[in-house]
């Protein structure tokens, strides 16, 4: 998948394995967490196998399911939890 430029727009390999390593840690289904996200479990799949491109929005969504950052699912950082602000 392109986009305009030529440029690809699928995630990285590590970006995938860390939103199926959250999804599996959590124990949800691709259904689950598509049902959580107001998408059909097809396209929860296609995230997952690179076919594709995951929205910002979705990314948020995700994080927010799982307790972490956005960061953390892009590899930027190794930190899982988000910290708490008093």
């Amino acid at each position: 998948m392109k986009d305009s430029a030529g440029r690809d727009l699928r995630c990285p390999p590590r970006i995938l394995e860390r939103v199926i390593r959250l999804r599996k840690l959590h124990g949800f289904t691709q259904k689950q967490v598509a049902e959580r996200l107001g998408i059909t479990q097809q396209a929860y799949s296609q995230y997952e196998r690179g076919l594709r491109a995951i929205h910002i929005d979705i990314f948020v969504s995700l994080a927010l399911l799982y307790g972490t950052t956005v960061d953390y699912i892009l590899g930027l950082t190794n930190l899982v939890s988000r910290s708490v602000n008093p």
